[in-house]
């Protein structure tokens, strides 16, 4: 493929991570939480995934791949947990907008652990990412004029829960980042060998916290079978979000993530705008403008580079 179908895959993989928030607002105005559609969603990853990554693991896998996709599939359903909460307090635009920003954590790890460059443009994509979740609070107050939930004015809460969303998604980067760093008895990385590995225990600890959440709490959706048609959406855009974006890796990764994270915030604040009635407020464009600038301030360089080379 060329590189301009490359970017456009990368586009299209955003749009199809834009349906898992989507899909979250559209059950909790239904009484639909996300812990129920995960159920569907971290089973289809199981299977696709452990499908793949089936012959990669034939020699075993390293305990560090384990611990890291446990460690994973736990912090998301902590931010499945979140995400509950932050669609009572407040819209689906800022919320998609805070969790796309999850390469903070990252960057800083890389910076603190790995001793990584932590640059200027760096400081400044931290300084904004920062800034579009504090407007994201201020946002909250103008929700969705035609949603059933309660959304009472707490934006402190709100932002809160925001960064904890932001912090907590930044895990599955971080441990990319660390399978990277190791290589196997044949020089190769971790990252290339067991990323469908990977992916499938992430997902098999994700379901099995779901399943334990809804056994001990007895939780049930309003309606199995919506739920299971909400599951169905969101498995899609999870695996093909996933699988278009892996096929993005021969383009330099600050453009494929850039293009990716930009499409997901603009397309989920358009069906969110659209679908849910959500108030287009200036500290509503502020916050998605200063998400994208975020994000455009991280990969600066690799994106100038990738957008003047000559042909």
């Amino acid at each position: 493929m060329n590189e301009g179908s490359l970017v456009l895959l990368a586009t299209l993989s955003g749009m199809c991570f834009s349906l898992i928030g989507v899909s979250f607002r559209f059950g909790m105005a239904r009484g639909i939480e996300p812990l129920h559609i995960t159920v569907i969603t971290a089973l289809a990853g199981l299977v696709f995934f452990g499908v793949r990554g089936w012959g990669s693991a034939s020699g075993g896998i390293p305990n560090q791949i384990i611990i890291l996709a446990m460690v994973t599939g736990v912090s998301q359903y902590g931010i499945t947990r979140l995400m509950k909460v932050a669609l009572k307090l407040g819209p689906l635009s800022p919320l998609w907008c805070a969790t796309m920003l999850s390469f903070i954590p990252v960057i800083a790890y890389a910076s603190v652990v790995l001793g990584e460059a932590f640059t200027g443009l760096h400081a400044a994509a931290t300084a904004v990412a920062m800034a579009s979740v504090m407007l994201a609070a201020k946002a909250q107050g103008a929700s969705s004029a035609g949603g059933a939930m309660p959304t009472p004015v707490k934006p402190f809460k709100y932002g809160a829960v925001l960064i904890a969303i932001l912090v907590l998604n930044g895990i599955p980067g971080i441990s990319l980042k660390e399978m990277s760093m190791h290589a196997d008895a044949h020089g190769v990385t971790y990252l290339e060998r067991f990323t469908d590995t990977y992916f499938a225990l992430f997902f098999a600890a994700l379901e099995a916290c779901v399943l334990a959440d809804v056994a001990l709490t007895r939780s049930r959706p309003a309606s199995v079978r919506r739920a299971a048609l909400l599951g169905v959406v969101t498995s899609t855009g999870s695996v093909l979000g996933l699988s278009m974006l892996s096929r993005c890796a021969v383009l330099p990764a600050a453009v494929a993530f850039t293009v990716n994270s930009v499409a997901s915030i603009l397309f989920t604040a358009l069906l969110a705008s659209v679908l849910f009635r959500e108030a287009r407020t200036r500290a509503w464009y502020a916050t998605l403008a200063c998400g994208i600038l975020a994000i455009a301030l991280a990969n600066g360089p690799s994106l100038t580079h990738f957008l003047h080379k000559g042909p």
